[in-house]
């Protein structure tokens, strides 16, 4: 069942995620329609190697804003917050937070994305030095 499940998420990413040049070239990642272990999978997996093409600084997580998560109301999102968990763990893991210089706007790893009618629709993850040195990458050069 569990097989299932992933060949299920593979193909929901896939259709989301059209092409690399997407993913790799513009950093832009859909995660509509996965469940939150999927999505974390697929940040945890492909966000190292998004950036070490060096193509971008920036990467754009699409979470959507939980209209259609199964919860009480609408907009009860699973995806924003837990792509938003994992970011923070990901930021006190490198050393970055809040008051920290040299990593994206404000000393943060991410900063949210809200649609028109100001609902969290997704998350911007900005490459730091910090980031790339956990990842073993190299230098960061702007």
């Amino acid at each position: 069942m569990k097989e299932r499940h992933r060949a299920a998420g593979m193909a929901i990413f896939a259709a989301r995620n059209p092409s690399e040049r997407r993913i790799y070239q513009e950093g832009i990642l859909d995660l509509h329609g996965l469940h939150v272990a999927e999505a974390t999978e697929a940040v945890e997996e492909l966000l190292p190697g998004i950036f070490a093409g060096g193509k971008v600084t920036e990467v754009t997580l699409i979470t959507g804003t939980g209209k259609h998560s199964g919860g009480v109301s609408q907009h009860q999102a699973r995806l924003f917050p837990a792509m938003e968990a994992y970011l923070q763990d990901l930021e006190a893991m490198v050393g970055e937070g809040r008051g920290r210089r040299g990593g994206s706007e404000g000393g943060r790893l991410y900063k949210c994305i809200t649609d028109p009618q100001g609902y969290q629709a997704g998350l911007k993850v900005c490459l730091s030095r910090p980031l790339m040195e956990h990842w073993g990458l190299g230098e960061l050069t702007r």
